[in-house]
């Protein structure tokens, strides 16, 4: 028993505390109990850091995820079908660049896979995105956008299916040198 207290005073262990000093003998005693912290931490944000990645990589690819299950509802089980498109994009203002909150979007000429017309709007950040749109047999696919807020001028053209940054300029209905 002599022998292993005289190791553990030898490499730092301090009954009393339950702890291991660090650094060279002399230097008083400094506790190994927080060292490991540093490394959670980068460990930790390293794996934060990997996660966001792989988000952001999933929600940049067309059409989002590669394949839907959806149930058959004639054969009471799953069929894989295509994953739908998507269209995405910002709404701003032409004469200031201000984001636009709750402008209204429509595809005019095309259905979802809900057999709807598709319509959202933005959200406060002037941000938008179209989901569950038919996969594309075609590539690229333009389809007819048309965007409505009021006090600006309505915007109708034609867009890039799977577009997931298109930017959208509207013109305000009068400008503001006339407010004046």
């Amino acid at each position: 028993m002599g022998g292993e207290l005289h190791w553990a005073r030898i490499h730092g262990y301090s009954g009393s505390s339950g702890e291991f000093s660090v650094g060279p003998p002399g230097e008083g005693v400094r506790s190994a109990a927080g060292s490991w912290k540093p490394l959670l931490t980068t460990l930790v944000t390293g794996v934060i850091a990997f996660l966001t990645f792989c988000i952001l990589i999933y929600f940049s690819l067309p059409g989002g995820s590669p394949v839907v299950v959806k149930p058959n509802v004639n054969e009471g089980n799953a069929k894989v079908v295509p994953a739908g498109e998507v269209l995405e994009g910002f709404v701003m203002d032409a004469v200031t660049g201000s984001p636009i909150s709750e402008a209204a979007l429509t595809i005019v000429d095309l259905d979802d896979l809900q057999g709807k017309t598709p319509q959202c709007r933005t959200n406060p950040s002037g941000r938008f995105r179209f989901r569950d749109l038919p996969p594309s047999t075609q590539s690229p696919r333009p389809v007819r956008l048309r965007v409505q807020k009021s006090g600006y001028e309505p915007s109708d053209s034609y867009v890039t299916l799977g577009t997931t940054a298109l930017p959208i300029t509207l013109q305000p209905t009068t400008s503001p040198e006339n407010d004046r």
